[in-house]
């Protein structure tokens, strides 16, 4: 629980100082000109960051050690943030934004690991629950404050403002004990404790977990995109715990989570009203990010391979799913990529008997 309490103060900062640097970073770009650049490097940090989390869980395994590996992915995401302020180019920014995603790649697995090998299993859906409600209040008080700070003070002067509470991240992360029993058994893969039918089960809802972005874009502009994705991320937060608690007390929700992609695809397609379709989107991505690494976590051994795994199978889903609703968005209009996400929560129900459960 110690650690539990630390790892939610630090995503909680962490956050805070990326989400007041993202939105200055489109900024940024645009008024350099560089956009395919930009979208080029994103998509290509993404991956990284990826391929990143899967060879942190293998060490991670191999040494039982996470208290380096989280240091050192927080140190080099700040670090990446530090380019920004005295960037001169679009290939300076994409160089931050580089490195910031190398950070993420090396910490997300051990942290996640380290944080469930400290939980019993019944405890597994609160801690990634509220993890991810201290992680979206820090991406909610970002931009806030960013808003306060704007009128008073320049971009460059913000940018490293906003390097104060990522730094307080890594403060704080000193503070984790790696109490992990160390083993004498000799490290190896056991593709027999690997769980694939979830894994298929979740590269499906992971393709239709669309960028919320496609829900703002359709028929909204200024305030209103602000307001709603405000509210998108208060039901992420809100989910995220509340599901995490509901979890501990009915594991099979996790496979519930095709019902909620396809209420909210299918009532910004019929519904008429994106706010609510917006709102449904917020409830399905907190339980999203917080129900299956809940899953994940009652598995007692592995814990940094099976991290690292799903972590690379998702995000290479998702990459798949955005990279084909983005082209049906641009080709057949913005309903059309909505049509795909309910599609893929469709497939995902299908995909369903294959997805083993997870026992302790």
């Amino acid at each position: 629980m110690y650690n539990l309490i630390i790892f939610s103060l630090v995503s909680f900062f962490q956050d805070m100082s990326s989400e007041m640097i993202f939105p200055l970073l489109a900024i940024m770009i645009t008024q350099m000109n560089m956009p395919f650049y930009m979208g080029l490097m994103e998509a290509i940090a993404e991956l990284t960051s990826n391929i990143l989390k899967l060879v942190s869980g293998l060490l991670y395994d191999r040494f039982r050690r996470a208290k380096p590996l989280v240091i050192a992915g927080y140190s080099i995401s700040t670090l990446g943030k530090a380019i920004y302020p005295f960037a001169t180019s679009g290939i300076h920014i994409v160089a931050g934004r580089f490195v910031d995603r190398i950070g993420k790649g090396i910490r997300t697995t051990p942290r996640d690991a380290l944080m469930s090998e400290g939980l019993p299993p019944e405890k597994q859906g609160f801690a990634f629950g509220l993890h991810r409600f201290a992680d979206t209040l820090g991406a909610i008080a970002g931009p806030l404050i960013l808003l306060l700070l704007l009128p008073h003070f320049s971009t460059r002067s913000i940018l490293i403002i906003a390097l104060i509470p990522a730094v307080l991240a890594i403060s704080l992360l000193f503070l984790i004990k790696d109490t992990l029993i160390k083993t004498t058994k000799r490290f190896k893969v056991s593709l027999k404790n690997i769980p694939a039918g979830f894994y298929v089960f979740m590269a499906m809802v992971s393709m239709g977990a669309i960028s919320v972005g496609f829900y703002l874009l359709k028929g909204h502009q200024g305030k209103i995109i602000a307001t709603n994705y405000l509210i998108f991320n208060i039901l992420y937060a809100i989910s995220s715990l509340i599901g995490g608690r509901i979890y501990d007390r009915w594991n099979g929700m996790v496979f519930t989570l095709p019902l909620f992609l396809i209420a909210s695809s299918f009532s910004m397609i019929y519904g008429g009203n994106p706010l609510i379709a917006t709102s449904l989107y917020g409830i399905f991505f907190g339980l999203f990010e917080t129900l299956p690494k809940a899953h994940l976590g009652r598995i007692k051994d592995m814990k940094g391979t099976l991290f690292g795994t799903y972590f690379l199978i998702v995000g290479i889903s998702m990459f798949i799913g955005n990279l084909i609703a983005g082209s049906i968005f641009g080709q057949a209009g913005s309903t059309g990529a909505f049509y795909f996400s309910l599609a893929m929560g469709i497939a995902s129900f299908i995909a369903l008997p294959s997805a083993v459960k997870v026992h302790t």
